[in-house]
């Protein structure tokens, strides 16, 4: 690629100047604690997004609603876990991008039991 190509150039959005235009796009990691909060494994996950060289990095599914789901993913939606957003903010900015955050409702991130593969339907798969 060009290393003159725009990609590499600063943009800016809104009061803001971003120094490239290279973005983590949103994933579900699925790193967090099943409550909703972080643990030392999502952080680490972070750091090295932030690290990569991009200036925005996007944490993905991430549940607004009060209650956990039950699904590993982040919660931004009970006041318990400001202070892991904020820790996670933290390490996005100290590797110089910007924190980006894909807003879900949790309930829909449930799976209904009959979808869910066990260890018997997996072995029945492998004599397939």
């Amino acid at each position: 690629m060009d290393k003159n190509s725009n990609i590499f150039k600063p943009i800016q959005i809104g009061n803001v100047v971003v120094k490239n235009r290279i973005e983590v796009s949103p994933a579900g990691a699925f790193l967090c604690g099943r409550d909703g909060g972080d643990n030392p494994e999502f952080l680490a996950y972070t750091k090295s997004l932030a690290k990569s060289g991009a200036r925005i990095v996007t944490l993905g599914v991430s549940s607004v609603d009060k209650q956990s789901s039950g699904v590993a993913i982040t919660n931004v939606g009970n006041s318990l876990y400001i202070s892991d957003l904020a820790d996670i903010a933290e390490v996005i900015h100290r590797y110089g991008a910007l924190a980006s955050i894909k807003l879900v409702s949790g309930q829909y991130m449930l799976t209904p039991p009959e979808v869910v593969a066990t260890q018997s339907s997996k072995e029945k798969l492998n004599t397939l």
